[in-house]
């Protein structure tokens, strides 16, 4: 993964979400929390590969890190995902609009999912 620093979007919790804490409520500044998220980004990098996106790393600092997943064929077809532990010590991948992917523990269903909303349509 490509490792870089770049400005992250501040998240809020849907409302929906009382139960689960969103990435914005993770605690960025516990080392370990940090590196549990860039971790579990890590390991969806190369399952988005596979499905033909590019993914970098991003890890401002004091900043929660994302994953910057862009379709090649179609660039401005981009987007942050971001890695974060529920209230039932649960993780998950999430939109940066705060909205759940799929379990971090389900890499091909996240990346399936992500793979899909960054797809370019037949006629681009």
């Amino acid at each position: 993964m490509v490792m870089g620093a770049q400005r992250a979007r501040t998240l809020s919790p849907p409302p929906s979400a009382s139960a689960a804490a969103s990435p914005a409520t993770a605690s960025p500044d516990a080392a370990g929390t940090t590196q549990a998220c860039a971790d579990r980004l890590d390991q969806l990098g190369p399952v988005l590969a596979a499905r033909g996106t590019t993914a970098s790393l991003v890890t401002p600092a004091g900043r929660v890190p994302s994953l910057r997943v862009v379709n090649p064929v179609a660039p401005a077809l981009a987007e942050d995902v971001y890695a974060g532990c529920c209230e039932d010590g649960s993780w998950w991948f999430w939109w940066s609009w705060a909205e759940r992917i799929a379990a971090a523990s389900d890499l091909d269903q996240a990346a399936a999912r992500i793979a899909h909303v960054l797809a370019a349509s037949p006629g681009d």
